[in-house]
């Protein structure tokens, strides 16, 4: 246990009253680089560390819990004074009493990742250069862009003796890709965030950026059509996939809001490719990597649908509790979905609209509805292919998700790896 976590642990021990506690520690070491076109404007290495501190206090029935975060600048009385506060807030902040973790030992050191803390700067000039790499375009340049390359040293404690040791690394890039066109000068907005360093995904990202900038500015309005076959790129794709995974969480089942139960059929019928989805503790390539949960429990591979199936809950400590769940299995972020049936050639074959860019995309939890407005698109009539705007698309995913496919192609994004592709048939709307 470091001297930080130590010496709040001191602290909280001669306060009165305290039922439980836990203690999340970390020290960050990062690079910044701020750039305007090509050019290095601003370089940072900067250390921090923060400590985020819970207090509890049982009530008869309940358990009552109230946060702050503290920093080594701060002296004992501080710290004393900002624990107190905390007790006092615990009786305006109640649910109903549960146990935290117990008795989880670990240091955790088994990473696929790239990413080390020696030299952060020289790799994040390597990001840099991987960017300006798809700047090749007369017409198309890129007008600003940001790094921010971090690892985190994390130790996490609790009064039940929990103590866990790890790292997480997180690569985050902004790039900001502009086009002149004949109309009109485009640009758009750029977010990447990975637990890896990928130099040929990240110069192919850009550069299908700066080209989306190029089509957005050539882009016409889509022609009057009612229903099409739509296609979703990897971030909806991620979103109904996590969507159907967090139905059957013990927070949704315990407070009654899923829409499906354990052991259901979630997709029904033949004209479909049905979900196969695994909590996990890591991916490579997903930032929010962690081998435990928010409360301190340790994360396990866990399969929760099977072929369009509920197969198993999962959730934190808390709603597990009040479920009855010996063990339960933490409540996981990252998720693997199995590759679906169609090919990049197959799921483009035949007429399409490819939405590339949304301006919003909204799923509803209790009415299944979902779409939005797109800002980009491609358009295939079985002929010519043309890119496209000003058109939104909707439907209901409760009932979509028995008609639609996904790709054998699978990408990589926040907490999500699996198919990059979804597609089926959804209404169109100018």
């Amino acid at each position: 246990m470091n001297k930080e976590i130590t010496r709040i642990t001191n602290i909280i021990n001669k306060v009165q009253g305290i039922t439980d506690y836990q203690i999340h520690y970390t020290f960050k070491t990062s690079c910044e680089l701020y750039y305007v076109l090509n050019k290095l404007e601003t370089a940072r290495e900067v250390e921090v560390d923060d400590t985020s501190v819970t207090i509890y206090k049982d009530f008869e029935e309940y358990k009552g819990s109230s946060s702050f975060s503290v920093s080594s600048s701060f002296s004992d009385k501080e710290i004393e004074e900002k624990i107190i506060a905390a007790y006092n807030r615990c009786e305006y902040v109640k649910n109903k009493f549960y146990e935290l973790p117990k008795n989880e030992t670990f240091e955790c050191t088994n990473y696929d990742t790239n990413i080390t803390k020696e030299n952060l700067k020289n790799q994040a000039l390597e990001v840099a250069k991987a960017i300006f790499k798809a700047d090749v375009y007369k017409e198309g340049w890129i007008n600003s862009t940001e790094i921010f390359l971090t690892v985190t040293e994390n130790e996490f404690v609790n009064s039940k003796n929990v103590e866990i040791k790890y790292h997480t690394y997180k690569l985050m890039i902004e790039v900001i890709p502009t086009w002149r066109g004949e109309k009109e000068e485009v640009e758009l907005y750029l977010s990447k965030e990975s637990n890896t360093i990928d130099l040929e995904d990240i110069t192919k990202t850009v550069n299908e950026k700066l080209l989306d900038a190029k089509n957005r500015g050539l882009a016409a309005n889509v022609d009057d059509i009612k229903e099409c076959q739509v296609i979703l790129g990897l971030e909806e794709t991620s979103s109904i996939c996590k969507f159907f995974a967090n139905q059957i969480s013990y927070g949704m089942q315990y407070r009654n809001m899923a829409s499906y139960k354990l052991n259901d059929e979630i997709q029904k019928g033949d004209n479909c490719d049905k979900l196969t989805i695994k909590g996990v503790p890591f991916i490579k390539g997903s930032a929010t990597s962690s081998p435990i949960d928010g409360l301190g429990t340790k994360l396990c591979e866990k399969e929760i649908i099977k072929d369009g199936k509920a197969i198993s809950l999962f959730g934190n400590a808390m709603y597990g509790y009040y479920m009855g769940i010996e063990k339960p299995t933490g409540n996981f972020v990252n998720f693997v979905v199995e590759g679906g049936s169609l090919s990049d050639e197959e799921m483009r074959k035949n007429q399409y609209l490819e939405c590339i860019n949304f301006s919003s995309f909204q799923l509803d939890l209790y009415s299944g509805f979902f779409g939005g407005e797109v800002r980009l698109g491609m358009y295939f009539d079985g002929k010519e292919k043309k890119p496209v705007s000003g058109f939104s698309v909707s439907g209901n995913i409760y009932e979509l998700i028995n008609q639609m496919h996904f790709s054998i192609e699978k990408g990589t994004c926040k907490g999500y790896l699996g198919p990059k592709y979804a597609t089926c048939k959804m209404n169109v709307n100018k």
